[in-house]
């Protein structure tokens, strides 16, 4: 018999039968790789004793795999969105670690590793089979969630459980651009985690733009609607005679926040909007930027003079955020 393939928690693993069960097969370049050699590793008597450790939040190795609880202080950078890119569900707070000694580490709901650990004892039990666990697409014609809130949408409509998905986003996405907004590294690790996230959803895109905008309309999620319609108008902005009057064919993005939309950076009188944004661009392009978070750039020309503050939103490129006159 073949490798079969079972999806549990919208996670798939190949299995290989061997003497002593069902084993998932360990992929190098796998991302759950982390979780196959686990689970490859705990023999059928020793999956009771690990099921009991995870759910009283123990750490535990096994021969080269060590499992923990997360710490509340733990840098999880990038994690949500692997996730996310992973099962196409938020990875939420209650979480373990898992790591081989010579890889990158996964992190995992508790939950869910409660639930892959259940399975592989019913698998190996011979209470289900792989039939049962088979993949939820090998099913059904429509594929699995998310179809529209995602990095590369693949719908123009979303599937029934992206709505709630999205609350718990914007649940989510208030408290971080909360903390964001009060500076600092705090404010700045922030800022740089919740560009992350919403990118994940593809909420920073202009693909697909105005259908995320319908729905958060009609779902009535007011900060995730503000910055999808400014990633709109900045695309917008990024086509504009008056940006290709100042910079010419530069076909990069803009740097250029797109907090200068959302949050609505006022226009001086006699200035166009985009020129005005165009001028800011092409002068903070011309400066010589320091290697800070943040700061503010000051133009003097003649009697004419403002100040461009700007920041680092993803943490490397430095943007503009907002210009006044002085």
């Amino acid at each position: 018999m073949g490798a079969e393939v079972i999806e549990i928690a919208g996670l798939r693993f190949r299995l290989w039968p061997t003497p002593d069960g069902l084993v998932p097969l360990v992929e190098k370049k796998s991302v759950i790789q982390p979780l196959t050699v686990l689970f490859d590793s705990v023999t059928h008597e020793s999956l009771s004793d690990f099921i009991g450790a995870i759910e009283s939040g123990r750490e535990i190795e096994y021969q080269s795999v060590y499992v923990w609880p997360v710490a509340p202080d733990e840098d999880l950078q990038g994690a949500a969105d692997i996730w996310r890119e992973l099962t196409g569900n938020p990875l939420g707070d209650d979480l373990y670690g898992v790591q081989t000694r010579w890889g990158h580490p996964l992190y995992v709901p508790r939950a869910v590793l409660l639930e892959v650990a259940g399975a592989f004892v019913a698998l190996r039990a011979g209470t289900i089979t792989p039939s049962d666990l088979a993949p939820r697409d090998a099913e059904s014609s429509d594929p699995p969630s998310p179809w529209l809130f995602r990095r590369e949408a693949i719908r123009d409509e979303p599937h029934p459980d992206e709505e709630s998905l999205m609350r718990i986003v914007e649940s989510a996405a208030v408290e971080d651009d909360r903390l964001a907004s009060l500076g600092g590294a705090t404010g700045a690790a922030k800022r740089r985690f919740l560009r992350a996230h919403l990118s994940s959803y593809g909420l920073l895109e202009v693909a697909h733009g105005d259908a995320r905008t319908t729905c958060l309309e009609r779902w009535q999620l007011p900060l995730l609607l503000g910055f999808q319609r400014a990633a709109l108008v900045l695309g917008e902005y990024a086509r504009s005679s008056a940006r290709a009057r100042r910079l010419g064919d530069d076909t990069q993005e803009p740097s250029v926040s797109v907090d200068w939309f959302r949050l609505g950076v006022a226009t001086p009188e006699g200035w166009d909007a985009d020129d005005w944004l165009a001028f800011c661009e092409r002068s903070f392009r011309d400066a010589t930027i320091g290697d800070g978070y943040s700061g503010e750039l000051y133009i003097h020309q003649g009697d004419f003079r403002c100040v461009v503050q700007w920041c680092r939103d993803d943490a490397v490129h430095p943007v503009v955020v907002s210009a006044r006159l002085r």
